[in-house]
C-alpha cells in the first residue's frame, strides 16, 4: 500500500532536497563564471578563497572528517562525522595531516607508530 505524503513531509522533503542541490552546486567553492580567468566573486556572508600551503586545498568539508591525519594510521578513521560545513585548508587527497608539524605529508613520512601519542 502507497503511503500518503503529509503537508510536513512534503515540505520537508522539498528543504532537504534543496539543501542537496545546494550543496552539490557549491561543494567546490564558488562557481566559475564565464569571463572569470579566476573566481573572485566576494559575496557578503560567503567564505573567501584562500592561498593555502603545499599539498592543500581551500574547499568546505565536515571538521571530523574533512581529512586523514597520520594518527588514524593507527587508530582509524572517525566512527561517525560531525555535520558541520567547515572552509579551510584541507590535505588534498592522498596526504595526510602530520598533527606535530601542522604539515600535509604522504603517508610514508607520518611519524612511526611508537612516536604518535594517542590522544
Amino acid at each position: 500500500p502507497a503511503v500518503a505524503l503529509t503537508p510536513v513531509m512534503k515540505s520537508a522533503f522539498l528543504i532537504v532536497a534543496a539543501l542537496v542541490c545546494f550543496e552539490l552546486f557549491f561543494a567546490e567553492g564558488m562557481p566559475n563564471l564565464p569571463g572569470d580567468d579566476e573566481p573572485n566573486l566576494n559575496l557578503p556572508g560567503w567564505p573567501r578563497p584562500r592561498k593555502c600551503p603545499k599539498h592543500e586545498e581551500y574547499r568546505g568539508d565536515s571538521g571530523s572528517c574533512g581529512e586523514k591525519t597520520c594518527s588514524q594510521l593507527i587508530t582509524g578513521p572517525p566512527v561517525g562525522c560531525t555535520l558541520d560545513l567547515v572552509y579551510r585548508c584541507w590535505c588534498k587527497d592522498g596526504y595526510y595531516r602530520n598533527e606535530k608539524t601542522k604539515k600535509c605529508v604522504k603517508k610514508r613520512h607520518c611519524p612511526k607508530r611508537n612516536h604518535i601519542r594517542p590522544y
